[in-house]
């Protein structure tokens, strides 16, 4: 990382799994917030700016993907997770480019590549 911390808001909605992930970022320096559905997110993100989001497709009966449309182009650099592929037409949704896609289990030094290029 290029020595700044990198703010992150990280929507997961398995405590668990947004728990470890958590960790694993904070061990490179990053600061991490957790929100584990699409009303804590959108609240954390009122309460204060974050470099980038990390965000879950699949929130139990909500949808991470309302999230990113949202925020996308005027919000946080957005990287969207997912545990299966994310149908393209799911991703009609979002004008080029496209948040990229990590499928669960992310590979961290992919996650890692996405963060230096975009602190860069």
């Amino acid at each position: 990382m290029n020595g700044r911390p990198v703010s992150v808001l990280l929507v997961e909605d398995d405590i668990d799994s947004a728990e470890e992930l958590a960790e694993l970022l904070e061990s490179y320096g990053m600061t991490v917030t957790l929100a584990h559905t699409v009303g804590q997110a959108l609240e954390k993100a009122r309460q204060r700016q974050f470099a980038m989001a990390l965000i879950d497709v699949g929130l139990g009966d909500e949808s991470g993907l309302d999230i990113a449309e949202a925020w996308h182009g005027s919000g946080p650099y957005i990287v969207l997770l997912t545990g299966s592929a994310v149908a393209e037409e799911q991703m009609c949704r979002f004008a080029d480019p496209a948040p990229p896609v990590l499928i669960k289990p992310i590979e961290v030094s992919q996650l890692l590549g996405l963060i230096e290029r975009q602190q860069s």
